[in-house]
């Protein structure tokens, strides 16, 4: 990868039903017009999401073959499995290109989890652009147990920096 200094990276972050399927989930939908409404020529786009058990493909390669944007430069992480790894392969990718910003494209009620998760892993270079769907009751009451081992993924990202 080539560094460039100035531009950007848009992080989007991967979501998926535990059911399975081939489709593009429509809270992964929304993430992407958003993630398309942020993004500037020059501007790295990065989709980050696992591929579940009983899946054919997984949720970036979905979100890539979805993607408008053919001004920029897309990355897909197909391997990382839950938000710390999205985060954190994309913090990775942002230091490999040099960028001067790191752009979070996820849901609203995802996000402040979220963007703590990735400051702590590249830094104060972030900013938020998140959707404004309202979570389901599942989703949200998930994010709350999820913030239970918050404070640990934190020390972790910012030692691995």
């Amino acid at each position: 990868m080539t560094k460039l200094g100035s531009a950007r990276l848009i992080a989007v972050l991967g979501y998926s039903s535990r059911r399975g399927g081939d489709e593009l989930h429509r809270v992964c939908a929304a993430r992407l017009v958003r993630a398309g409404r942020e993004a500037l020529p020059g501007d790295t786009v990065f989709l980050s999401g696992w591929r579940r058990p009983r899946r054919p493909i997984s949720e970036a390669e979905l979100m890539a073959g979805a993607w408008n944007g053919d001004l920029h430069q897309v990355l897909v992480d197909d391997v990382s499995r839950s938000t710390y790894g999205n985060v954190r392969a994309a913090a990775a990718a942002a230091r490999k290109l040099g960028v001067s910003e790191v752009v979070l494209v996820t849901s609203g009620w995802h996000s402040r989890r979220a963007s703590v998760l990735l400051e702590a892993a590249y830094g104060d270079r972030v900013s938020l652009a998140a959707t404004g769907e309202r979570g389901t009751r599942f989703a949200r009451a998930r994010e709350l147990v999820c913030w239970l081992v918050v404070p640990v993924q934190v020390a972790l990202a910012r030692r691995s920096r």
